[in-house]
């Protein structure tokens, strides 16, 4: 019983095998969409089945007898379509079969994938969609893209990526290049106002004569040059003069040497450290942000005082002091108001001032010629004696009262001496 039963098994495969083969075998040729048989090899929608059309499987061709329901492929197929996919720089064409209504409409589905394509540099897909071959090149622009940027190929210039592919079948990332706007510079791809890390040079705004001055960050032209340009220019630090250097031109440049000077500006004088020393501006800064007030000093010209830092002739109120103009065998002398010496502190009667007075010495006289605080006096005149005249006169005849020069008025006063010698000891023998 056993084996019975297991030859029974095998006989019914071998019927079942064969019945197959029998329906394979029945397929004479393809048939067109006009149901006309086709003995040539092709791609057509149906298949003549042991004398009946029969439509091929939904998405499969007829190509012979041999090949009459199999899916497409390159040689034969319904068409080619292929996936486009916008912003996408490659693309994948797919085999159709027929739509299996036995029309000549195709259908994607069990399509088989056919070849990949690769967009040229400067092209990319504009559009989602399953295009025929034919029509493919209609979603394949090379304008309309709008450019990005997020870096910077230097201070000046946004570089990013171009909208386009880059023909190796992905989005180029850095084909685009933009000038800054003029002032800008770049930093990260943006059109941006200049920092104290990225600019094109630090400006300062310069004032002749001033002891301070603003800084400000300069951008770039914006015509893919390095050269800068104050539009727009951005503040950075307000900046204070050392002391003994000033501005001397009025303009905006970048900072450095050539606009503050040490050298060069005249002091003036509009106060008096005394009454020999001008006092004023030396024309230069403080170094706090001001001008100089009294660092200048200046002797005054031989002969003069300062007053409110001028040269002035000396007077009864300003003055070195008060000299006489000593004149040889005078008893008198005018006084004058003396200015001091150009060097310092000493008198000097250069250009000296008349007081107006004149001073008499009495029974005195001048020794010598002299412009001084004090005449060299010596010796005596006039007629009008009385007692109290007898000691110096006779101290001034032996020449202890600085007479050094015997004059005809000493020989005088001698004989006044010896006439009241004389008198007297004739009074004392008539007693």
């Amino acid at each position: 019983m056993k084996i019975n039963k297991m030859w029974l098994v095998l006989v019914a495969a071998m019927v079942l095998v064969l019945s197959a083969v029998s329906v394979s075998a029945a397929v004479t040729e393809c048939v067109d969409a006009s149901g006309n048989p086709q003995a040539g090899p092709g791609a057509y929608p149906m298949y003549n089945d042991t004398g009946v059309v029969t439509n091929v499987t939904a998405g499969n061709v007829c190509v012979d007898a041999t090949s009459y329901n199999i899916d497409p492929n390159a040689t034969y197929n319904c068409g080619n379509t292929s996936v486009m996919i916008d912003n996408a720089c490659t693309y994948t064409t797919y085999y159709t079969g027929f739509l299996g209504d036995g029309t000549v409409a195709c259908t994607n589905a069990g399509w088989v994938a056919g070849t990949t394509y690769t967009l040229g540099e400067g092209y990319i897909v504009n559009t989602t969609i399953n295009a025929s071959w034919a029509t493919r090149g209609n979603y394949i622009v090379d304008t309309g893209e709008v450019a990005t940027y997020d870096a910077c190929s230097n201070a000046y210039t946004r570089q990013g990526p171009d909208g386009y592919c880059d023909g190796g079948g992905v989005l180029d990332t850095n084909d685009a290049l933009l000038n800054v706007s003029a002032g800008n510079v770049c930093i990260a791809g943006a059109d941006t106002q200049p920092t104290a890390g990225v600019n094109c040079d630090e400006y300062g705004a310069f004032v002749d004569g001033a002891c301070k001055y603003s800084g400000y960050y300069a951008g770039y032209t914006g015509d893919g040059t390095a050269t800068c340009v104050i539009t727009d220019w951005v503040f950075s630090v307000n900046y204070t003069l050392a002391m003994d250097t000033i501005i001397n031109t009025t303009i905006n440049a970048p900072i450095g040497p050539g606009y503050v000077i040490a050298t060069g500006e005249a002091a003036t004088y509009n106060a008096c450290l005394n009454a020999y020393t001008r006092q004023g501006p030396d024309g230069y800064c403080d170094g706090a942000g001001a001008l100089d007030t009294n660092d200048a000093t200046l002797h005054v010209t031989a002969g003069k005082v300062c007053l409110a830092g001028v040269n002035t002739a000396p007077n009864a109120t300003l003055k070195c002091g008060t000299w006489y103009n000593c004149v040889l065998d005078a008893s008198s002398a005018p006084t004058y108001y003396v200015g001091y010496a150009g060097s310092g502190t000493s008198c000097d009667d250069t250009s000296w001032v008349a007081s107006g007075s004149t001073v008499s010495f009495g029974l005195q006289r001048i020794l010598v010629n002299a412009h001084a605080a004090v005449c060299n006096l010596g010796g005596y005149s006039g007629n009008n004696y009385v007692k109290s005249d007898f000691k110096p006169i006779v101290l001034d005849m032996m020449g202890t009262a600085g007479a050094e020069t015997v004059y005809w008025l000493d020989l005088l006063v001698l004989a006044i001496v010896l006439f009241f010698g004389a008198g007297i000891i004739v009074k004392l023998t008539n007693k």
